[in-house]
């Protein structure tokens, strides 16, 4: 009797035997697991939290035509030249941003049939000179009140990342672009969320810029 007891014996260790190996090796994995030191793993690094501001606009004040920007920009009227061929006043003006630590410097030019297309062609090579060789992306579009526009948008540059022109193609010529102010080590990626914050402002401006 004692030899079939044996033989059972045999096969419920045979037949565990599996279940132990898989026991083993499980927890030899785990204590490894276990035994690394996870801050000796490098970390992604964590850029400040923006608070991006609200899609609230209101017109520009003293501009010579309707363009709206943000409420929470603050508004600076730079200089104002008296008064060209055309008979009307040129306007600088700088556009802030406080939390952004960015402005928007625009200009308002009035031209005529004699001087649009000079004024437009030195705008639009002064945008391609900023972007330099960098990837740029053209946005363009045309509003209901006659206005042409174009953004040039140029992520990798830290310092004017966008450049917009707008014309009426009659009156006046509006350009202008945005700087941050000492940005020159700042990681592209930390104000790229500023930089399409601005750009909705932008974009907003010049669909609804009128004379």
């Amino acid at each position: 009797m004692a030899k079939p007891q044996k033989r059972n014996l045999l096969t419920a260790i045979a037949t565990l035997l599996p279940i132990w190996i898989i026991a083993i090796v499980a927890s030899l994995f785990f204590s490894e697991c276990s035994n690394n030191d996870s801050t000796n793993m490098p970390r992604r690094k964590a850029f400040p939290r923006i608070e991006i501001h609200d899609s609230t606009y209101s017109s520009l004040p003293s501009s010579p035509v309707y363009f709206e920007i943000s409420t929470a920009a603050k508004v600076t009227l730079d200089s104002v030249n008296t008064g060209n061929e055309t008979g009307k006043n040129s306007r600088w003006f700088n556009i802030s941003y406080p939390t952004y630590n960015a402005v928007i410097m625009c200009t308002f030019t009035p031209v005529n049939e004699a001087t649009i297309h000079e004024v437009i062609n030195n705008r639009t090579h002064r945008m391609k000179l900023n972007s330099g060789s960098l990837t740029s992306e053209l946005t363009e579009l045309t509003n209901a009140n006659g206005f042409n526009s174009q953004i040039l948008t140029t992520i990798e540059n830290r310092v004017t990342p966008i450049q917009f022109i707008s014309s009426d193609i009659n009156d006046w010529v509006v350009s202008g672009a945005v700087y941050f102010n000492n940005n020159d080590t700042v990681d592209i990626d930390s104000i790229s969320p500023i930089i399409f914050a601005i750009k909705r402002d932008i974009i907003h401006a010049l669909k609804t810029i009128k004379k």
